[in-house]
């Protein structure tokens, strides 16, 4: 840098009511619904959610599998009369989470699966950057309503 230019300023802007972050403002939503658990592993993409959840006092859950997981947020959602939160990590993890979801579209339990994506530019790449991606649209079509973000 030139003794003449500016310091790019490295202290992040004042914060005020109407800055919230994504996952915050996810949480804010559900619990407005009642919903104060979620089950999942807190992979790099929800990985805040899951820390703030906690600091909220939610019952966090994490198993070792993202099908165990639905199952287990369908079970306490039945037990306990609430919706329950069901987090899956992209790829794999979707599509091994897809056999809960469409359980809980037949037992009509509420559960809400959230789960990650890749850009839509990842479909067009030759290896690269394809990591754990999926085109996981076609597994919920019959599971349940599919919010897609381009």
């Amino acid at each position: 840098m030139y003794a003449d230019e500016k310091a790019p300023d490295t202290n992040p802007p004042a914060t005020d009511r109407t800055t919230v972050k994504v996952y915050e403002r996810i949480l804010d939503l559900l619990e407005a619904e009642g919903i104060r658990a979620v089950f999942g592993i807190p992979d790099p993409n929800f990985v805040h959610l899951f820390v703030a959840a906690e600091k909220r006092g939610w019952d966090v859950v994490t198993p070792h599998h993202e099908l165990s997981s639905g199952f287990m947020a369908e079970a306490y959602a039945r037990m306990n009369g609430t919706p329950a939160l069901c987090i899956a990590t992209l790829g794999p993890g979707v599509a091994l989470a897809s056999g809960s979801m469409m359980n809980s579209l037949v037992e009509n339990s509420p559960v809400i699966y959230l789960g990650g994506q890749r850009a839509r530019i990842t479909e067009r790449r030759v290896r690269r950057g394809r990591i754990q991606f999926i085109q996981q649209e076609d597994l919920f079509k019959n599971s349940g309503e599919v919010e897609r973000q381009h």
